[in-house]
């Protein structure tokens, strides 16, 4: 994936795939499931060369007639906010957040540690079972894999505009939690 924005339209909607970042990972930390032989011949059956592979963190933006929304809103300190600005799109654009989950590249940069929010305007829609599952505080002292900076950053700055959706709920006219 390139640095710039790849444009795309799908009906109506005008979309951006915006590379917020990247990452080196070794193949065999991504399947640590398979003994060095087995990973090695996978590899090469499928003509991969090499010992590892960069991994690309995008977000989607999806311009509407009446709408600006972003699926998902990337890392802290990612590239996100800059890509946006080079494609003319101000924070504050930014009418609807949907999160698909609560992992740190899907989340973190909704707000920074001193409780500012990256998307002031944003209404964020996600899943009521994850919001459920995560906004509980309980959930940190019982999870040791739980979303730490999601609980302790973003819920507090966030937690007005959220509003949790069932699956199968049209959240905007086209737009579907799934």
């Amino acid at each position: 994936m390139q640095n710039n924005p790849y444009h795309l339209t799908l009906g109506a909607f005008e979309c951006l795939v915006i590379n917020d970042y990247q990452q080196e990972y070794s193949y065999d930390s991504l399947a640590n499931n398979l003994s060095a032989k087995q990973l090695a011949q996978v590899l090469a059956s499928h003509g991969i060369q090499g010992e590892q592979t960069t991994m690309y963190y995008n977000v989607l933006l999806i311009k509407t007639d009446a709408h600006t929304i972003l699926i998902d809103a990337g890392i802290r300190n990612g590239a996100l906010p800059k890509q946006l600005q080079a494609a003319g799109i101000a924070p504050g654009d930014i009418d609807l957040i949907y999160l698909t989950h609560a992992d740190g590249d899907h989340v973190s940069g909704l707000a920074d540690e001193k409780g500012k929010s990256d998307y002031p305007n944003a209404r964020i829609v996600m899943w009521q079972n994850m919001w459920d599952l995560w906004s509980a505080e309980k959930v940190l002292a019982k999870n040791e894999n739980a979303p730490e900076y999601f609980i302790r950053h973003i819920i507090p700055v966030i937690k007005d505009r959220v509003e949790p959706v069932a699956l199968d709920t049209e959240f905007l006219p086209g737009f579907q939690a799934i």
